[in-house]
């Protein structure tokens, strides 16, 4: 179902559920490699908001692992139009 248009938001959504319970388990570390696997940037169906609050997941995730180079990289992803 990888790419597929019409589940894509769904699979954002489950993907965040479940980087947050690697976080909540402690291994943030693999919260982090699960998050990064989306890129909500790209995702037509997904409204505005939604797709700002799981990039600034993405660069909180980054910023916890201390990965401060892929935190500024990401952080261009957002639009500011």
């Amino acid at each position: 179902t990888e790419g597929k248009i019409y589940v894509e938001v769904e699979r954002a959504r489950l993907t965040n559920i479940l980087a947050k319970i690697r976080e909540d388990e402690g291994n943030v570390t693999e919260a982090a490699k699960i998050i990064q696997e989306l890129q909500v940037e790209t995702y037509g169906s997904m409204d505005k908001r939604e797709k700002v609050e799981l990039i600034l997941e993405q660069m909180r995730l980054c910023l916890a692992i201390k990965d401060y180079i892929r935190t500024q990289i990401i952080s261009k992803k957002i639009n500011t139009k």
